[in-house]
């Protein structure tokens, strides 16, 4: 439905779509393959990315949904700064109650921490859906429950071109495509060292180039050690440049 509707909305341009996802991954399944799955198959201008059901259901914790969510739009906007970026969040059973009782899902909040740092577009469309049907405008049988019906599908695509009419109001034809600022600073934030590990007594051959080295040394996000601080990857590698240049 999207598709037609942004051929619709730019009849002169020739479009290609790339359909990467996968179901019931989540991710940080997408984080891994995003460069094999999209990037090689083409730079997009417009990227949709949606792993709210799947990362809930597949048990990551806040922190893990935070690192995959990120690893996905800092790759996206680090390699191409002009790409849009709109997040989706989809429903599902154990999400009804909870968004019934005005409570967000940790998944949800935890892809908008995303979204709020690289500024990127999100639509919560398990709350607009939770919402239509308290107001009893259909039930979730109708919508077709996790994996919508056609009906389903339509009340998706109808909010997320809410979206597109808000974003493309005017003449888009005279408006010229800025680069995204990426934040220098990520949200996941890593435990680590710099360090100079002593040479363990190995019997077998050794290369000499790789003896007595600096090494970064990842622990745990967020996990303190005596020997370690918190820092972003951004600054561990400036730390790692500036002991090589000593």
């Amino acid at each position: 439905m999207i598709q037609e509707d942004l051929k619709q909305r730019f009849p002169d341009t020739e479009f290609t779509f790339i359909d990467a996802g996968i179901p019931s991954t989540g991710s940080t399944p997408h984080a891994f393959r995003f460069e094999n799955d999209v990037l090689q198959k083409g730079v997009p201008d417009l990227l949709f990315v949606e792993a709210a059901v799947n990362d809930d259901t597949n048990k990551f914790n806040y922190i893990q949904q935070v690192r995959g969510m990120e690893g996905i739009v800092r790759h996206a906007r680090t390699f191409s700064p002009a790409m849009d970026i709109v997040m989706l969040h989809f429903i599902y059973d154990p999400f009804i109650p909870l968004l019934d009782k005005g409570m967000q899902p940790q998944v949800i909040m935890s892809h908008e921490s995303v979204a709020n740092h690289y500024n990127v577009s999100s639509i919560n469309l398990a709350e607009e859906v939770a919402y239509r049907m308290r107001d009893g405008e259909f039930d979730w049988k109708q919508f077709g429950s996790t994996h919508p019906a056609w009906d389903g599908h339509k009340y998706y695509a109808a909010t997320i071109n809410h979206l597109f009419d808000l974003e493309w109001g005017g003449d888009v034809a005279k408006k010229t495509v800025q680069p995204h600022e990426v934040p220098v600073c990520s949200l996941t934030i890593v435990t680590c060292m710099v360090c100079c590990l002593p040479l363990p007594a190995w019997s077998t051959k050794k290369r000499s180039d790789l003896l007595h080295i600096w090494i970064l040394h990842l622990i745990f996000p967020g996990k303190m050690s005596s020997h370690s601080c918190c820092i972003t990857m951004t600054e561990a590698m400036c730390c790692l440049e500036a002991v090589a240049n000593t």
